[in-house]
């Protein structure tokens, strides 16, 4: 895989980059619009800005090996969530007069090499 300026990705972004295509999919297929994707900021990342309902969902997506020794849940630690967060208040300092109803989900995808098995969508993840 190559990226716009012709260089060839690292696998490990590759893989990333197909566990983010996996989710919006995913999401989709449950009627969840995506906005946008990778939202960066100075201070962190967003991987996927979606609307579900009257919801605008920040969602974080977090794939591991299936022996990993760290699930995807536990990989999302008060640091990431401190980092999404100020994100998150950019994105909506940028977008919106008024902030509509907010939630920070994440979408948890178990791997067996390069090939995605399980994916699990969590909801509120945190306040």
């Amino acid at each position: 895989m190559f990226n716009k300026k012709n260089k060839k990705i690292p696998k490990h972004l590759e893989r990333g980059l197909r566990g983010e295509n996996f989710a919006a999919d995913f999401l989709k297929k449950h009627n969840v619009k995506i906005l946008e994707r990778n939202f960066r900021t100075r201070r962190g990342e967003i991987d996927l800005i979606a609307q579900d309902g009257e919801f605008l969902v920040f969602v974080e997506v977090r794939m591991r090996q299936k022996n990993s020794l760290v699930s995807a849940a536990e990989s999302i630690n008060a640091a990431k969530q401190a980092k999404w967060k100020i994100a998150a208040t950019e994105y909506l300092a940028q977008n919106f007069d008024s902030p509509p109803d907010c939630r920070f989900d994440a979408i948890l995808i178990s791997a067996d090499g390069d090939n995605f098995q399980d994916i699990e969508w969590i909801k509120g993840l945190f306040l």
